[in-house]
C-alpha cells in the first residue's frame, strides 16, 4: 500500500498528538468518599494530578466537580454510602474531561484543595454550624469544647481559660522512656495538662534548668505569684557559673572572635567549626561531659559547648570531666518568675496579629497548640485539632485572630510539631495527630 508523504506525516504527527496527548494526561487511581454526620468528604487519587479543575455549585447546593486532562474511566466511588450529605453522585466523560454531579441532601459549604505523595484532589462538604460546651475543671479554670465550620472546614477547638491563681508548671519527660502523657497525667492527677515539644528543647524554668540557649529571640509565657501571667519577647543572653566563677556569654551560635566566651547548641550544626586556638568544653545536663583544645568540638544532641579564647577561656581553665557548670538567662526579667516556658514563635503582640503572609508553611492549615494571655494576666490555652476530616485545622494567621476573639492580648503557639495533646482530669480529650494519645514526651505544660 502506498501512502501520500504529506498524508504520511499528517498521520504521523496525529499519532504523535495522540500519544503526547495520552501520555500527559493524568489516570484516575481511586476514588473514594467518607462520611459523618452532616459532612462527606470525596477522595480523588490520580498517578498524577489533572491539568486543571473547577467547582461550580447550583442555587440548590447541587455541586459539580470538573477534571479536565483526564484519560480513564472514573473508577467506582468506594463508600458513597452513608450518613453524609451526599444523596446521588453521578460521573461523566467527555473525551479528556471528567464531570462529577453531586446531588446533596441539604446545602452545604465546601472546601477543595490538594495533597501530595500520593497526588489527589480532596473536596470536603459540611454544614455550617457553631456549638459550645462549658465546663469548669477547677474553681480557678474553665474548659470549653468548641465545634464550628469555616470557610476552610470545620474546626475542633477546646480552650481551657484559667484566671490569675492557676499555677503553671513544667515537668521534664524522657523521650527514651515509656512514659506518655496519658501515664503522666493520670499519676499527678494533674487538672490539665498539655504536652510542650516532642523534638526541640523548649527554654525553661523547672528545677532550676533551662533548655534550648539559643541566641534568636524567642517569644516566652511566665507566671508570677499574684500577678498572673505574662507572654513576651526575650532576646537571649547567657551567664556561666563554674568552679567560684562567673562571666557572661558573648554570643551563641555565631564564629568565635579574639577574647569571647561562645555559647552553640544542636541548632548551629554537628560542631562548632572554631580553630584550634581556644579551649572547649562540652555540657550534658549541667556538668563537664568533655573537654577539647583542637578546635571543631562535636555539639551533642542533648549537651551544649562553650567555646573561649583569649579572656574569653578564663572560665573553663581548671576544668575537669564532672564539674557542675551552669548556664543561665543573664537577666533579671526571669528572677521573681515561678514558671517560664519559652523557645515560642509569637503570633499575636498587643491584639495585633505578629504573622507573616508571606509564608507557606505559616498558612497552611494544621494542628495547632497556641497560649495567650489577658490584659489582666488571665491565661487562655487552645488546642486545635488538625489533618483530621472532623477538623481541617489552623494557619498561623487563623491562630493568632482566634486567640484576639477569646480575649487574648498577646499570644503564642506550643512548638508541638502538630502533635498536641491536651489532658483534662487524666483524660486526653482532643484527637492527637501522632495517635491515641499513648506518645512520648520531652515536656509537659500543668496547670492547677
Amino acid at each position: 500500500m502506498k501512502i501520500n508523504k504529506k498524508a504520511g506525516a499528517a498521520l504521523t504527527g496525529a499519532f504523535l498528538l495522540c500519544c503526547f496527548q495520552t501520555a500527559s494526561a493524568a489516570e484516575f487511581e481511586s476514588l473514594r468518599v467518607q462520611n459523618s454526620d452532616g459532612q462527606s468528604r470525596i477522595v480523588l487519587e490520580f498517578d498524577k494530578l489533572p491539568e486543571s479543575w473547577d467547582l461550580k455549585t447550583g442555587s440548590d447546593g447541587d455541586t459539580e466537580l470538573i477534571l479536565n486532562g483526564i484519560s480513564s474511566a472514573i473508577p467506582h466511588a468506594a463508600g458513597a454510602e452513608g450518613n453524609g450529605l451526599i444523596k446521588e453522585m453521578t460521573p461523566r466523560k467527555n473525551t479528556s474531561t471528567v464531570t462529577l454531579d453531586m446531588k446533596l441532601k441539604t446545602e452545604a459549604a465546601h472546601h477543595l484543595f490538594v495533597l501530595h505523595q500520593p497526588d489527589r484532589l480532596v473536596l470536603d462538604l459540611f454544614t455550617r454550624y457553631e456549638e459550645k460546651t462549658v465546663v469548669s475543671v477547677t474553681p480557678h479554670m474553665s474548659y470549653t469544647y468548641w465545634t464550628r465550620a469555616d470557610a476552610d472546614g470545620r474546626k475542633k477547638i477546646y480552650v481551657i481559660r484559667g484566671d490569675a491563681e492557676t499555677q503553671g508548671r513544667i515537668v521534664m519527660g524522657d523521650l527514651k522512656s515509656r512514659i506518655s502523657m496519658q501515664s503522666f497525667a493520670e499519676s499527678t492527677k494533674a487538672p490539665v495538662a498539655v504536652n510542650g515539644t516532642y523534638g526541640g528543647k523548649p527554654m525553661m524554668k523547672a528545677y532550676g534548668l533551662w533548655r534550648n540557649l539559643s541566641g534568636q529571640a524567642q517569644g516566652f509565657i511566665s507566671y508570677e505569684q499574684g500577678k498572673g501571667y505574662t507572654i513576651g519577647l526575650w532576646q537571649p543572653a547567657y551567664r556561666v557559673s563554674a568552679g567560684g566563677k562567673q562571666t557572661s556569654v558573648a554570643g551563641s551560635d555565631r564564629p568565635r572572635r579574639q577574647d569571647e566566651l561562645i555559647l552553640y547548641t544542636p541548632s548551629f550544626g554537628k560542631s562548632t567549626g572554631t580553630n584550634a586556638y581556644g579551649k572547649e568544653v562540652l555540657v550534658v545536663s549541667g556538668r563537664v561531659a568533655d573537654i577539647s583544645t583542637s578546635g571543631n568540638m562535636k555539639i551533642e544532641e542533648d549537651g551544649i559547648v562553650l567555646s573561649g579564647i583569649g579572656k574569653g577561656a578564663g572560665i573553663l581553665e581548671g576544668l575537669h570531666r564532672g564539674d557542675k557548670i551552669s548556664v543561665l538567662p543573664d537577666s533579671k526579667l526571669f528572677d521573681s518568675q515561678e514558671f517560664v516556658y519559652g523557645g515560642c514563635e509569637v503570633i499575636l503582640s498587643d491584639g495585633r496579629a505578629a504573622v507573616p503572609e508571606n509564608k507557606e508553611e505559616d498558612q497552611s492549615l494544621a494542628p495547632r497548640t497556641a497560649a495567650g494571655v489577658t490584659a489582666d494576666g488571665k491565661l487562655i490555652l487552645a488546642e486545635i485539632d488538625g489533618w483530621q476530616m472532623q477538623s481541617s485545622g489552623m494557619s498561623k494567621m487563623e491562630t493568632a485572630l482566634l486567640m484576639k476573639e477569646l480575649g487574648a492580648v498577646q499570644a503564642l503557639l506550643i512548638p508541638d510539631r502538630g502533635m498536641g495533646q491536651l489532658l483534662i482530669q487524666g483524660k486526653t480529650v482532643n484527637i492527637p495527630n501522632g495517635g491515641d494519645g499513648e506518645g512520648r514526651f520531652q515536656t509537659a505544660l500543668v496547670f492547677f
